[in-house]
């Protein structure tokens, strides 16, 4: 087993270095003569543990050494510089000289050992000790029932109890002179004269040590026999004693209470009779009193309730024409009722019927003003197409009369030019062209705004979806005016048109929202809206 495995349980169970020190102390009446006997006073503590009882011992003036065989308990006695070493107890018992040691120890260590080195022990032990020396022997008590059937098997090194009488006999049998019980650590909860059950398990000293002393002159054992004539502790055989005694007491005590009882439960039992006698005699009379009282009530009452009676039967009757009268009235009325219920339900009926028709209409002209929703978005990709081709177009124009072959063609296009009637030979041939093209697109577009304009349906959703788009809708409606699609012929004298503003646009910064686009009208709209910013910039 681990030396740190062992410590971390010693620490925990066996109780804190000053709890034990404390404890220890019960030993020092015992050593405190052999000061007087020796000047130098060596002592030997087998299975030194934790160094307490060394450090008691070296207090006191001893010369003292311990030895153990678990690292982690030696630790802790270097810790505090206490003299202890590792070692084996019988092996440095059989190195010690004769009759060289006052005092031998062994704190819970008897039980670690098994009976034969035990033995030996305690024969080397008498070996060592100087005359009158003492041998300290202490140990779990077996006695406690508690201790001995189950906190002595917490520790998993302990070999077996081992009963006072046991270990004293051996002490005897290997030549001591003398042996003392000490019973230690009792742990009683109650007082003597209440002792119970839970005393007599667990209230028996938890310890007990045997002290043995050598054979030495009469004058030296003297000196020890006032502390060996204590006694010390509990024992089983006292506590049960306490119990029966006590339990005797109570019993006694019940069985003078149940005779006292007995003796109230006779007279109490004539004095019931007497009542019952009483009881008999006493009800005889009242119920011939009442019996009497109540022959004469009841004829009267029997009078008085014919009088009840009949004047009772007289009102039920009036009471039964006034409810006939009143139930006759009532379905009367419930009739009237539930034809009035059926004629409204016959309205409802109706009602109903007329909703589920208006419901029908409306889904129709939902799937119109959807077909309709559709066939303004293609015809506003087709404008948006045209006008971007437009562009496209006017730009080719722009990039051929900056090339070199249109520099190096332009005497014959001159010379061409002269040729042409109808009043345009001064205009050159790519602006021409760009009119001709600007003009067929711009008449595409009329047509379809002509188209859109007439439809009252189209028109709305055109402009429902037009400003979301500010500059197209100035541009669309300039175009509108400049054909007389709306307000009269005069372009110049036109009104103005403000379109509210639209955080969306593209155009005042931010992107619109497309999602009820096509996909064929996003990519319209992505060509348009480059063109216009083409546009703006260059105006800019």
């Amino acid at each position: 087993m681990s030396g740190s495995f062992y410590r971390a349980f010693e620490d925990r169970y066996r109780g804190s270095r000053e709890l034990i020190k404390n404890r220890q102390e019960v030993y020092l009446p015992f050593i405190q003569p052999l000061k007087e006997l020796y000047k130098e006073c060596s002592a030997l503590d087998i299975g030194c543990g934790r160094g307490e009882w060394l450090e008691l011992l070296m207090e006191k003036g001893f010369q003292a050494r311990g030895i153990d065989l678990d690292e982690g308990m030696l630790e802790a006695c270097r810790v505090l510089e206490l003299p202890a070493e590792q070692g084996d107890a019988l092996e440095t018992l059989k190195a010690l000289p004769e009759s060289s040691q006052a005092i031998v120890s062994g704190f819970h260590v008897a039980e670690h050992i098994p009976f034969p080195i035990l033995q030996d022990i305690v024969t080397e032990a008498v070996r060592v000790l100087k005359p009158a020396g003492l041998l300290i022997l202490e140990t779990p008590n077996a006695e406690n029932i508690v201790v001995g059937t189950n906190n002595f098997y917490l520790d998993p090194t302990h070999e077996r109890p081992i009963p006072h009488l046991l270990l004293s006999f051996l002490t005897e049998y290997s030549g001591f002179a003398r042996t003392k019980l000490l019973r230690l650590q009792e742990n009683l909860e109650e007082d003597l004269a209440s002792v119970g059950l839970k005393s007599v398990l667990a209230g028996v000293s938890q310890d007990y040590a045997v002290i043995a002393q050598k054979a030495g002159d009469a004058e030296s054992l003297g000196l020890f026999d006032h502390v060996f004539a204590e006694e010390y502790g509990v024992s089983l055989d006292f506590l049960a004693q306490q119990y029966d005694a006590r339990i005797r007491e109570t019993i006694q005590s019940i069985e003078i209470r149940l005779n006292e009882g007995l003796e109230k439960e006779l007279l109490i039992g004539d004095k019931l009779k007497q009542l019952q006698d009483d009881s008999s005699r006493l009800a005889e009379e009242v119920k011939s009193a009442i019996l009497n009282e109540f022959n004469v009530k009841f004829t009267t009452v029997e009078k008085r309730l014919d009088e009840v009676l009949s004047s009772q039967n007289e009102f039920i009757n009036k009471q039964v024409s006034i409810y006939k009268k009143s139930i006759e009235d009532l379905q009367v009325d419930y009739k009237k009722s539930i034809e009035e219920l059926q004629a409204e339900l016959q309205a409802v009926s109706s009602r109903n019927n007329y909703l589920e028709g208006l419901k029908n209409e409306l889904q129709a002209q939902e799937e119109k003003n959807n077909s309709i929703q559709h066939q303004l978005n293609e015809s506003l990709s087709n404008a948006h197409n045209w006008y971007l081709r437009a562009i496209d177009y006017q730009g080719q124009i722009e990039k051929l009369k900056g090339s070199s072959s249109w520099k190096v063609t332009a005497p014959l296009r001159y010379m061409a030019l002269k040729f042409d009637t109808a009043g345009e030979a001064e205009v050159s041939f790519p602006r021409k062209f760009i009119v001709i093209t600007k003009k067929l697109a711009r008449n595409i577009l009329v047509k379809t705004m002509r188209g859109v304009i007439n439809n009252s349906e189209y028109k709305r959703h055109a402009k429902s979806f037009l400003v979301r788009y500010p500059s197209l809708y100035n541009k669309l409606v300039n175009i509108a005016y400049g054909a007389g699609l709306v307000g009269g012929n005069n372009f110049v004298n036109k009104p103005s048109v403000t379109v509210p503003f639209n955080p969306n646009s593209f155009i005042q910064g931010l992107e619109p929202d497309d999602s009820d686009l096509s996909e064929s009208a996003k990519i319209y709209y992505q060509r348009l809206k480059k063109a216009i910013q083409e546009n703006s910039e260059e105006a800019r």
